[in-house]
């Protein structure tokens, strides 16, 4: 079934459409989620609450192409996550921009390979804020003037974090690398 097929009858009412959809898009709405808040209990009520906002909103969903629904559906869920963060508190974001936020020189030193757990939760480790702005620039594809304006910083602001988060990342990586040789 075609994703415009799936949200026709969606919105028709037809239950066997609504848990294809759910079942089709959850697992990847949660792995947004966790991306974003880093708790998976956190994670797994958001994903319930995004999968209501995308049957409420499914009407306004405008089919773009092969992908479309997924991205929509992505994006509802991101700006979910950040909404939530943001209501929680936990979206601190500081003005003072160092020398040193300028990204970080990797080594290409005989490196470990890292299992994808170990490095999920390395990114849930990171600060919120920085995480995330990781997750928008590197995994959604979100550009540092996007990013600015939907979390109201600067663009600059929005670089510096990135280029913290990466840092971040780039040291609990050493640190595994040190502990597996």
């Amino acid at each position: 079934m075609t994703e415009l097929e799936l949200v026709s009858l969606c919105l028709k009412g037809d239950g066997h459409a609504q848990r294809e959809l759910y079942t089709k898009y959850a697992a990847r709405v949660n792995a947004v989620c966790l991306r974003y808040l880093g708790d998976p209990v956190e994670a797994e009520d958001l994903l319930q609450e995004i999968m209501i906002k995308v049957f409420d909103n499914l009407r306004s969903f405008e089919y773009k192409g092969d992908g479309s629904l997924m991205a929509w559906i992505k994006r509802l869920a991101t700006n979910t996550a950040i909404d939530k963060l943001r209501k929680k508190g936990n979206l601190k974001i500081f003005s003072l921009i160092g020398k040193d936020d300028e990204d970080p020189a990797v080594e290409n030193e005989e490196m470990v390979e890292v299992p994808l757990d170990e490095l999920r939760q390395m990114i849930v480790e990171i600060p919120d804020t920085q995480r995330v702005i990781l997750s928008m620039f590197c995994f959604d594809g979100y550009s540092h003037k996007e990013i600015a304006g939907r979390l109201g910083i600067t663009e600059r602001a929005s670089s510096s974090l990135l280029s913290k988060a990466k840092k971040t990342l780039a040291e609990k990586i050493q640190i595994y690398q040190k502990e597996h040789e």
